[in-house]
């Protein structure tokens, strides 16, 4: 299942690593995050590809991303 959501993170915040069995796209609406040691920032597009397994995505400022990706239930609370 696709879907198109805002996720708005707290400053330091994190989510832990996980992969993706389709791609997902995030446009960074505010803030800033780091994909381990990748940094994307305000008005940054992201594209994590199929199968790929990244780090704990981590912010100091908090974050407000709009993703277009595959639901996981396990971050959507």
């Amino acid at each position: 299942i696709y879907t198109l959501s805002l996720h708005d993170a707290l400053p330091i915040s994190s989510i832990p690593g996980h992969s993706h069995s389709n791609d997902e796209e995030c446009l960074m609406l505010e803030g800033e995050a780091h994909f381990g040691d990748h940094c994307v920032r305000s008005g940054d597009f992201h594209l994590i590809k199929a199968g790929f397994e990244h780090p704990e995505i981590t912010t100091q400022t908090g974050a407000l991303v709009m993703v277009r990706g595959e639901y996981m239930e396990d971050l959507a609370a």
